[in-house]
């Protein structure tokens, strides 16, 4: 019996032994990667402050996924903390306690389409590649709306990644924001229109929850329900332009379901123009079913 626990206590001691191990080789590895500098080349830009500027940027805001990650009105919020995982937690991006310095509009721009700091340095868990592409004017009046916001006293803890996050990063597993965008090329964005093209642009803030295949799939938000299949021709590209467009503007499915604004804020999506829905509607329709529907499952 000795002998036995002797070898258990042996065992026990080289499994805590390899994942202190394993724990301390993925924080250096992934201090490494976190601590990377990019170099992104910077536009001369203009921050706009005209009424029509700052209403197209809050539509931006509440269809991008700015108010769903860093709240209403945006002065961020612990959106995730879960051991050993980590902690995420949007920033304060108004001018209040605990809220953002002064940014400049290339500050603005760093981050939102590059996903990186002022210093350099990668943002963590910021969706950059799903902006990088974003249009001049749409970034501008974005910034300006941002800039707009009355200040809000909300002071947070910083995202914070623990063992499992690290060991996820260190293996590749979880790449940093900024390491899977090309900083050296501008992206060619459409000009507005009922077009294909346009449309594509568009579904970039569909993209968050839906895929970025469209194809659906379980939502990361505790409590969510599944993202529905966009590409489905039994579903939402199988309807007609008017009935995607009554849809958004109503709520209210073809087949008389009404959408949860919670996990599908169709409220904020009925901002969109005319021209916006129209086009987007062409896209869904003109994409292939999801892989996943063709398989059946």
């Amino acid at each position: 019996m000795a002998k036995w626990k002797r070898y258990l206590g042996i065992t026990l001691g080289v499994i805590v032994g390899l994942l202190i191990l394993v724990i301390g080789v993925s924080y250096a590895v992934s201090s490494v990667k976190l601590g990377k500098r990019y170099q992104v080349p910077m536009a001369a830009l203009t921050n706009p402050g005209d009424s029509v500027s700052l209403e197209r940027g809050r539509t931006i805001a509440e269809t991008r996924g700015c108010t769903e990650c860093h709240a209403s009105n945006l002065s961020g919020q612990v959106l995730f903390s879960q051991f050993p995982m980590g902690r995420l937690v949007p920033p304060n991006l108004t001018k209040g306690k605990g809220g953002i310095d002064v940014y400049t509009e290339q500050d603005w721009d760093r981050a939102i389409r590059h996903g990186v700091r002022r210093d350099s340095t990668s943002l963590l868990i910021m969706p950059s590649e799903n902006y990088n592409n974003m249009r001049d004017d749409d970034f501008r009046a974005l910034v300006a709306y941002l800039n707009s916001m009355p200040p809000v006293d909300n002071v947070l803890p910083k995202t914070t990644l623990w063992p499992l996050a690290r060991i996820l990063v260190a293996t590749g597993a979880m790449k940093p924001e900024a390491a899977s965008i090309d900083h050296t090329s501008k992206p060619i964005t459409p000009e507005p229109g009922v077009t294909v093209a346009y449309g594509d642009y568009l579904a970039g803030q569909c993209r968050f929850c839906h895929g970025q295949s469209l194809g659906g799939g379980e939502s990361e938000e505790p409590g969510a329900p599944p993202a529905p299949d966009l590409t489905s021709r039994s579903g939402t590209a199988g309807w007609s332009e008017d009935e995607f467009v009554r849809t958004i503007r109503t709520g209210i499915t073809p087949a008389s379901k009404h959408l949860n604004n919670q996990y599908m804020p169709w409220k904020s999506f009925a901002r969109l123009t005319d021209v916006e829905l129209k086009a987007l509607s062409l896209y869904l329709r003109s994409i292939p079913a999801s892989a996943a529907r063709k398989s059946g499952s």
